[in-house]
């Protein structure tokens, strides 16, 4: 944690006692550093300013206790978001309640470039409905995600669906290094 950020930074937590062993599965890397969640997650605490009291009761108190859940039974208590680019599909699929790809990926553009519809236009989503009636919460919610972090995923989810949206961010060498 960046001492001098707090609360508005995200701890870093390290297992030093090297009983859990450094793999993914245990969502832990070769240097002890715990995935207590999804960067999403923690990078929207960071914004709001983070309490290490309910930090330690509700990210780190779980993360270990989860893991001898995980070491008796063979699976999470709560399940788990999967590793690396899978996990940020599947919480912006949780986040937003969809399931297509290439609308999440609209709207991950949508927000990135601050064209969100006004209240009164139709959902991104393609229900018909009013924005207001549908999905506005959930975009919004995103705008708690940083600049650069909406960016990087949209070149990533790019990666997956047939789309260039990316273009209006970031040339083609600056991409090939995020």
């Amino acid at each position: 944690m960046n001492k001098d950020k707090y609360p508005f930074s995200i701890p870093k937590i390290q297992e030093i006692s090297k009983i859990i062993n450094r793999i993914d599965d245990n969502h832990i890397d070769e240097n002890g550093f715990c995935c207590l969640d999804i960067e999403h997650i923690l990078e929207k605490d960071s914004r709001r300013g983070i309490n290490l009291t309910a930090f330690y009761r509700y990210k780190i108190y779980p993360f270990f206790t989860n893991y001898i859940f995980k070491k008796e039974t063979g699976a999470y208590a709560n399940g788990e978001y999967s590793h690396f680019f899978d996990g940020v599909i599947e919480y912006y699929k949780d986040e937003l309640g969809i399931d297509d790809l290439s609308i999440i990926t609209a709207i991950i553009y949508s927000v990135a470039s601050n064209t969100i519809p006004s209240r009164n236009e139709l959902c991104l989503c393609g229900s018909g409905l009013k924005i207001k009636q549908c999905h506005l919460m959930k975009i919004k919610s995103l705008n708690s995600l940083s600049k650069n972090r909406l960016i990087s995923d949209l070149i990533n989810f790019e990666k997956t669906v047939n789309t260039n949206y990316s273009k209006h961010f970031i040339s083609n060498k600056q991409k090939r290094t995020l």
